[in-house]
């Protein structure tokens, strides 16, 4: 993955996921979804991806996939750094 996008909650059926987006090389946006093991998809759009997150998690709890409670997942931040940092006077 290349690129962090978003991180954004999610309220599917009166349960709550975090789900994580990122970019990919290839331009494709995925989604993976914190609580559900395995559960995610991708697509060229944030809407296509949304649709298919939404599909992704109804498939996955319709099978009989149970909900893993992440005990130490907190959140995220999108964080930035330089490789450099340059001193007044330096252009």
């Amino acid at each position: 993955m290349v690129a962090f996008i978003c991180f954004f909650q999610y309220v599917f059926m009166a349960m709550d996921f975090n789900v994580i987006i990122e970019k990919g090389e290839d331009g494709y946006l995925v989604s993976e979804v914190v609580e559900l093991p395995g559960c995610h998809t991708q697509a060229k759009s944030i809407d296509e991806l949304l649709k298919r997150t939404k599909q992704a998690i109804s498939l996955y709890l319709k099978c009989g996939g149970g909900v893993k409670v992440k005990d130490k997942f907190l959140g995220m931040r999108e964080a930035i750094c330089f490789s450099s940092i340059l001193t007044a006077g330096q252009q």
